[in-house]
């Protein structure tokens, strides 16, 4: 774990991931880059609105008997309203990057792994009810979205830009979720499994 100080208004600020690009305070909302070992401001401020959710930044507990830390948050709009990512730290890996997808009431665990863009699918070219291969799965695509990121809150795998468009593919790989997810500076393949709060238990 690292400390920094916010550049904005001089808060506290931890990163536990190593994978974590940038970070947004809590206490005055600023996103920040990590460049090296320092913090760089940037876009402008803003905290997300809270829902009710289960879960928090900060939130600890077991997830099918793994330890888990929730460190970050994500949110994107869509037509018909929005969904967050949790960013998670699960069972103490540093080498692995987690998001926990909440969805409507919907919980779905992701594994997410960076794509080298010239071996990603094309995003205009796939059709919904089509089947692509990507490496060695076969993958039916049950949907293509697009959204916008609205904003975000703790540290982040990738670099937060509030108001950049995201597109996603959404299909089914041996019977669990998967997506593709295309930000503006990055692509990633997410492997998922759906979950139900009864599989979680939270330390109180």
């Amino acid at each position: 774990m690292k400390t920094f100080s916010c550049p904005s208004c001089g808060g506290e600020v931890q990163i536990r991931s190593i994978f974590s690009k940038s970070v947004v305070c809590t206490y005055c909302g600023q996103t920040s880059y990590l460049n090296v070992d320092k913090l760089e401001a940037k876009g402008a401020k803003g905290l997300l609105a809270d829902y009710g959710s289960n879960f928090a930044v900060g939130t600890k507990g077991r997830l099918k008997g793994k330890s888990f830390e929730v460190i970050g948050r994500v949110r994107f709009d869509y037509e018909e309203g929005f969904w967050d990512e949790w960013a998670v730290i699960l069972d103490g890996k540093q080498d692995q990057t987690f998001w926990l997808e909440e969805s409507e009431g919907r919980l779905t665990l992701l594994q997410s792994s960076q794509v080298v863009p010239s071996k990603a699918p094309n995003y205009k070219n796939i059709n919904v009810g089509t089947e692509i291969n990507f490496q060695s799965h076969k993958i039916f695509v049950r949907a293509k979205s697009k959204a916008t990121l609205s904003g975000g809150e703790g540290e982040l795998y990738f670099e937060v830009v509030k108001g950049a468009q995201a597109d996603f593919i959404d299909g089914i790989c041996e019977g669990q979720p998967v997506s593709f997810e295309f930000m503006q500076n990055e692509i990633s393949f997410n492997q998922g499994q759906t979950l139900h709060l009864r599989d979680i238990e939270f330390d109180r």
